[in-house]
């Protein structure tokens, strides 16, 4: 046995260099220590690797998703965390900047990215899920109600065919309070030039959530949108101002199919019910139940 110091020879069972007092060290089980922690760090990289692929993967491609529907604020941090993640990016800019973060401030950075896109998921997409859930119970209902008209059809002997010509009178109504909610009235309370405070906007938004409305304008653009909608972006003054005033969606192939004849710069009047004034772009969401060319 050689001394790893001096390098003068010694017997093989010594544990001390006979010449400098070193203290001997068998090659073989320095070897296997070696060969035990490098088996236990690949074991914890490779869990890191598929954690970070697997999250870092889906929030790349979440965050991406809202970003092409001009949703930044809910899909930068996404994008952002996914660079955390994704384990070939997280190394590339630790050379290229010169940096190492420890899995504590990673996973710090992560939860507060996530909490940033959490505060900032348009209201649209959780509406939506709201009106999946709803759509769920509603058709028990309706078949309930279909079930007790019927009934009401069993009178016609009373002379109630009067009172089934009256219905479309019903669905009449909508499109009468839906004229007095002008477009410039509801800018002109949650606008950006409104004396109103943002609690104040919240309250006063109450009156106006679900209301059926019939806004005019120009076709600023169409498209469809990742959850499957068919959506359009229009300008209430001209075709030529700078940015869309409202935003409408809808999933139907009827609504799709209006869109399809429709070029930018047409002038239509769109129906639906008012859902939100504080969208990332444009501002106003009205979720669309018919449009048609003026």
């Amino acid at each position: 046995m050689y001394c790893n110091k001096c390098g003068t020879e010694n017997p093989d069972d010594g544990k001390f260099c006979s010449k400098c007092g070193n203290q001997l060290e068998r090659i073989g089980s320095r070897i296997s220590t070696d060969n035990k922690k490098n088996i236990d760090q690949k074991n914890k990289i490779t869990l890191g690797l598929v954690l970070g692929w697997i999250f870092g993967v889906l929030f790349l491609l979440s965050g991406l998703i809202f970003a092409t529907e001009a949703e930044f604020l809910a899909g930068i941090p996404l994008v952002l965390a996914s660079l955390i993640l994704i384990p070939p990016i997280t190394k590339w800019l630790e050379n290229k900047f010169n940096y190492n973060l420890s899995r504590g401030l990673r996973i710090t950075l992560v939860i507060v990215l996530f909490m940033i896109y959490a505060f900032n998921v348009p209201d649209q997409y959780v509406s939506q899920n709201t009106n999946l859930e709803d759509n769920l119970e509603n058709p028990t209902v309706n078949q309930e109600s279909l079930s007790t008209q019927p009934i009401q059809t069993s009178t016609p002997v009373q002379t109630s065919t009067p009172i089934q010509t009256s219905t479309p009178i019903q669905t009449s109504t909508p499109i009468v309070t839906s004229s007095t909610i002008s477009f410039s009235e509801f800018d002109r309370i949650f606008g950006d030039d409104s004396s109103l405070t943002d609690l104040q906007k919240k309250e006063e938004f109450k009156n106006y959530k679900d209301k059926i409305v019939s806004w005019d304008g120009y076709i600023s653009d169409v498209d469809e949108g990742w959850t499957g909608d068919y959506c359009v972006l229009i300008k209430t003054k001209s075709p030529s101002q700078s940015s869309a005033d409202f935003k409408s969606c809808n999933p139907t192939e009827s609504f799709k199919n209006k869109l399809l004849t429709y070029q930018i710069g047409d002038r239509v009047i769109l129906t639906g019910t008012i859902q939100n004034y504080m969208d990332l772009y444009p501002s106003y969401y009205v979720e669309g139940t018919d449009i048609n060319k003026l």
